[in-house]
């Protein structure tokens, strides 16, 4: 692999193919828009990838054809998962929640694991790959937890904003301590099957898990958005990259 730096736009591997990664996309609530934040396949060019936007699909028969040629998918940030998926009535602070893109992004996940595509989650992504494996989720930080950090600031912060320590191969990456953005009222609760831990915070919530067959990484903050004060490196070129 050529050394991601500014002179080379797009990484080419030994046989000229350069990676392409699929970013798992959403609808608005507001109109008949398919919708992803630009910071995803912002990141996934400076990472030297391809990015290859995926919009929803509510016929999930085509959702292998969807995965066929991408090296990596992304599953995204954005609304709360319907707690059903999980067993769980609604909590009163669960809102806007799409249960038409969990099938999307459950079906995806479930696929690429299936096709041994690597994959990534981000935020609501990590939410999703735990569901996935069987696990559930805190509802709402807030009100079910005693913490003294804020995981969802009033202005959706997405600069530095609390501590993790990492662990395993996220030390490599971050260092033993990291600071990272928060922008997400719930988390995981009870760690899906064959997930191990690999950062939390301070107030002991679950930063960042992977599988225990390292084809999947998935963290609760934000690595696509980039902040002031701190040289975050690129978490979706050093798993990717390692992929290849």
């Amino acid at each position: 692999m050529e050394k991601n730096n500014s002179e080379h736009l797009f990484i080419k591997w030994e046989d000229n193919k350069m990676m392409r990664i699929g970013i798992s996309g959403s609808k608005s609530f507001f109109g008949p828009l398919h919708c992803l934040d630009h910071a995803y396949s912002t990141a996934i060019i400076k990472a030297g990838f391809i990015p290859i936007i995926l919009p929803l699909l509510e016929n999930l028969t085509g959702i292998k054809e969807m995965l066929e040629g991408l090296d990596g998918l992304i599953l995204s940030g954005g609304y709360d998962i319907w707690p059903f998926f999980y067993g769980e009535n609604p909590h009163k602070e669960t809102a806007y929640f799409l249960p038409q893109r969990d099938l999307f992004e459950l079906a995806l996940y479930k696929t690429a694991r299936q096709m041994n595509i690597p994959v990534f989650g981000v935020c609501r992504g990590l939410q999703i790959v735990n569901v996935a494996q069987g696990g559930t989720l805190i509802q709402d930080i807030h009100s079910q937890r005693e913490s003294p950090i804020r995981h969802a600031p009033a202005d959706d912060r997405i600069e530095a904003y609390h501590k993790i320590h990492c662990e395993g191969r996220l030390v490599e990456i971050l260092g033993e301590n990291a600071v990272v953005n928060s922008v997400h009222h719930q988390a995981i609760k009870d760690l899906g099957k064959d997930l191990r831990i690999l950062a939390k915070s301070e107030d002991h919530i679950i930063e960042a898990v992977e599988t225990t067959d390292q084809k999947v990484l998935a963290v609760q903050f934000h690595p696509e958005r980039t902040w002031s004060g701190l040289d975050m490196p690129n978490l979706f070129y050093y798993f990717f990259g390692e992929k290849r």
